[in-house]
């Protein structure tokens, strides 16, 4: 007899009043009599991702951590909110709804990985396609604690349907144990996905386990701190950002990467579809407002413009500027220091907004200065193949190639290029933190910030969030001595 399991919808609807982390099971099934079609399992594969797109997760609550957290960005008339405020001040507590929305939404992911994990070998269709459904539920599995233990530090594992019975009596597993199950997941995604050229897009490939993992090296590789780091996995991270970046192709020109009739480019090694099944705009409503009366709820600092190279294009295509028949201009609600983000909402060059284009959180350029790093980082200096990966990115924004420079000198620049070249890419928070520079990064440029006016110097401590205190309530296996230091 076939092992019945549980099948989880993605039915969980947020609430101020309801459990966040418990999943509403409305049935089960025997999967062999339901997953009869490889388009039912695809089914139960999107439901993994659904609170990642529309108007939650990547696009309401994540950037005001990944953005509003780094010294990129300006909260602009969002400063009084009781769960923004705090992130951009590093005043938050275990209470903080953002907070404890993400955590609930990677959770969230997870368990419906785990239940295609468990379910899809026992249905009847073809056995490839079982095998990509499965390692693709691997990746987002993965994925998701990636995330959590970067955000949090060591976190409850879960790896089967069977543990939402025992949900409440699981405790915080260590870091390493965390990072055990994530490399597991990759290699297991990388092994199994199929290539790019045989994916459907928006969905990820061999290709992107592999970029994945090499990211996970190089946060392994980093200096000792709370979300890992103190190993030499350098080598590790080099092989995989090779791999990630094979077969490959780079958009010959900058802007051409955020445009809608190129949103599936060769650059692209992940992004989440925004159109809905008739083509139409699944984000009307996006949370961030570009429009005309420039009322914008986060915006660029200063701190961040001024690190743009004179000559360098990337500037018309990450800030939203008018254009005076001369000269790109910033649209801002006071000045530049408050210019909003252009990046797929908004075409520079119609003069439009965009924001029915994809997010990106994952491409090829990231991948190659992540290989001219770890090549900086291992052997004590750039070499040739560094300096060609750096290069090739610089080149494409219209600026001077790199050389002769000294393993410090080659490390600030590749740092530098990685702000630039993937702002507002969910790339630099946890660059920050990997690097073991985020709180003295938002120390130094917060204190130096007219906007700022009232800023307190930030402890070490936050450098990880707090397990939200609906967490610890919930959880019999969390107490409050099991918070992270500080909260």
């Amino acid at each position: 007899m076939k092992k019945t399991i549980y099948i989880f919808f993605v039915l969980l609807i947020f609430s101020a009043c309801e459990d966040r982390l418990t999943e509403n099971v409305y049935s089960f099934y025997d999967p062999s009599t339901y997953l009869i079609s490889a388009e039912t399992g695809y089914s139960l594969v999107d439901g993994i991702t659904m609170d990642w797109n529309g108007s939650k997760m990547f696009r309401k609550d994540l950037p005001y951590i990944y953005w509003g957290m780094t010294a990129d960005h300006y909260l602009g008339r969002d400063f009084g909110h009781s769960s923004r405020e705090p992130l951009f001040l590093y005043t938050f507590d275990a209470d903080n709804k953002v907070i404890e929305q993400a955590y609930a939404g990677f959770y969230q992911s997870i368990y419906r990985a785990n239940s295609v994990i468990d379910a899809v070998p026992y249905a009847t269709y073809d056995e490839v396609i079982k095998e990509y459904q499965i390692a693709e539920a691997h990746f987002y599995r993965g994925f998701s604690y990636f995330h959590l233990v970067r955000l949090f530090g060591g976190v409850p594992i879960l790896t089967s349907t069977d543990d939402v019975s025992r949900v409440e009596e699981i405790s915080r597993a260590s870091v390493s144990e965390v990072y055990d199950l994530i490399i597991e997941d990759f290699k297991f995604a990388r092994d199994y996905l199929p290539s790019k050229s045989e994916q459907n897009a928006g969905r990820p490939f061999n290709n992107t386990a592999s970029a994945y993992l090499a990211e996970v090296y190089a946060t392994l590789s980093g200096p000792e701190t709370r979300i890992g780091g103190g190993n030499n996995k350098w080598a590790d991270c080099i092989t995989e950002a090779k791999n990630a970046i094979a077969g490959m192709t780079q958009e010959p020109e900058f802007k051409d990467i955020f445009t809608i009739e190129n949103q599936n480019s060769g650059e692209l090694l992940f992004s989440f579809q925004f159109l809905n099944q008739d083509g139409k705009d699944n984000l009307s409503n996006w949370w961030i407002n570009i429009k005309k009366n420039r009322q914008n709820k986060l915006s660029f600092s200063k701190d961040f413009l001024d690190n743009f190279e004179t000559g360098d294009q990337r500037i018309f295509y990450t800030i939203r500027t008018s254009f005076d028949g001369n000269n790109f201009n910033p649209l801002s609600d006071v000045d530049a220091d408050s210019c909003a983000v252009a990046k797929v909402w908004y075409d520079n060059d119609k003069q439009e907004e965009t924001s029915d284009c994809n997010v990106i959180v994952k491409r090829l350029s990231g991948v190659k200065l992540l290989l001219a790093e770890a090549i900086n980082e291992s052997n004590n200096g750039p070499n040739l193949e560094a300096y060609a990966a750096i290069n090739e990115i610089r080149s494409r924004a219209g600026l001077e190639p790199l050389s002769d420079l000294t393993y410090e000198e080659f490390k600030d620049a590749v740092r530098k290029e990685r702000r630039i070249e993937l702002a507002c890419e969910y790339s630099t928070y946890m660059d920050l933190k990997r690097w073991g520079v985020l709180i003295e990064t938002i120390n130094t440029a917060r204190k130096q910030d007219s906007q700022y006016p009232d800023f307190k110097e930030v402890d070490d401590y936050r450098v990880l969030l707090p397990i939200p205190q609906s967490e610890i309530n919930r959880n019999k296996a969390i107490n409050q001595e099991d918070q992270n230091t500080g909260y």
